[in-house]
């Protein structure tokens, strides 16, 4: 064992004090289960002693790195992104989500992992034989796609992994996860609504989507009538379902009961809802997304680039990887990013 006084800084410090390898002081702290159980702990007992800890700052910056200077080397790790929605292409087939498998890939790569990609569903993979596939694989970061889809609850082997999630915490058990900032989302888009001279703003939005955030938009949108008694008080719909057209009855009598005169919304389909209904945007109505994708170009809104959750996904992951951090958190905590406004054809 070291002397008392020693102190080492470096990952070569420790590999010539222990009379190993470079390279197997390395996998001791980034793929453990590649060294022998002797070697490994005798490597962690002599590094505790020594007062050495590694810097994942430098891990990470020095994959980058090297992930740079040669773009199409093969990636040294890999990552999973695992969903259970009804199809098995819904990631790459829907414009409003593709975007977000698109970021954890690129920056995925840009870090030096890999990414397979697993569908949970009755006609796909078991829950087990998801696990017995990453235990295979030797994959130790996953990133778990809301929302549930067709499980109500994972059943996973927790303790042996890195988990994130993005968007809804829908889940259970709940994982880290990267969200969007939606009490600033609502906030931004009343403030703009205002200052445009809307007098009576209507938010209708799914009931499911309301619940999943938390009732912030809902808690966001009622201060601000309290706060702006001027703006008129319409009565906020959330509507059963997550699908606007299935709705229209219910937003009829409530749009020729209250007449907003802008409709703050979450479904590209309110569109046509509203033509359908006579209104003619933005001449009768006003109309404001509060996600804006590929789908609604030339709309007013709130504009979060899906790519960015994504690899900020990425990046919550490969930090929880570094820190050696696996299994569910005692305490869970959030990512926030903040959307942008812009300005569209239907204000």
């Amino acid at each position: 064992m070291a002397e008392q006084n020693i102190t080492v800084t470096t990952t070569r410090e420790l590999a010539e004090l222990a009379g190993v390898s470079h390279m197997t002081v390395s996998r001791v702290f980034k793929q453990p289960e590649k060294v022998r159980a002797e070697t490994r702990e005798r490597i962690l007992a002599l590094a505790e002693e020594c007062g050495f800890r590694p810097n994942p700052v430098l891990s990470m910056a020095m994959a980058i790195r090297n992930q740079k200077r040669a773009p199409d080397q093969a990636p040294t790790s890999t990552m999973a992104f695992v969903h259970s929605n009804s199809r098995i292409d819904t990631w790459h087939s829907e414009a409003h989500l593709s975007p977000y498998l698109q970021g954890i890939r690129e920056r995925a790569k840009l870090l030096g992992f890999g990414l397979d990609e697993f569908w949970l569903n009755p006609k796909g993979l078991s829950q087990k034989r998801f696990c017995d596939i990453l235990d295979a694989r030797g994959i130790h970061g996953c990133v778990v796609a809301p929302p549930r889809g067709q499980l109500q609850r994972l059943r996973l082997r927790w303790g042996d992994r890195t988990w994130v999630t993005f968007h809804h915490d829908s889940w259970r058990p709940l994982l880290h996860r990267v969200a969007k900032d939606e009490n600033y989302m609502m906030g931004k888009s009343l403030r703009e609504l205002r200052r445009l001279g809307y007098s009576k703003v209507g938010l209708a939005i799914p009931r499911s989507l309301d619940q999943s955030g938390g009732f912030i938009m809902q808690g966001r949108f009622r201060v601000a009538q309290e706060r702006h008694p001027e703006t008129g008080k319409v009565p906020p719909l959330f509507y059963a379902g997550a699908d606007i057209p299935e709705a229209k009855s219910e937003i009829a009598a409530w749009l020729k009961r209250y007449k907003p005169d802008v409709l703050v919304c979450a479904d590209v389909r309110a569109m046509a809802l509203l033509n359908e209904l006579g209104l003619r945007v933005p001449e009768d109505i006003g109309l404001l997304h509060l996600n804006l994708g590929l789908d609604t170009p030339g709309w007013s809104g709130m504009y979060l680039d899906g790519s960015r959750i994504g690899a900020a996904t990425v990046d919550l992951i490969v930090s929880q990887i570094q820190q050696n951090q696996r299994g569910i958190p005692e305490q869970p905590y959030e990512l926030l990013l903040r959307p942008q406004w812009r300005r569209g054809e239907t204000l």
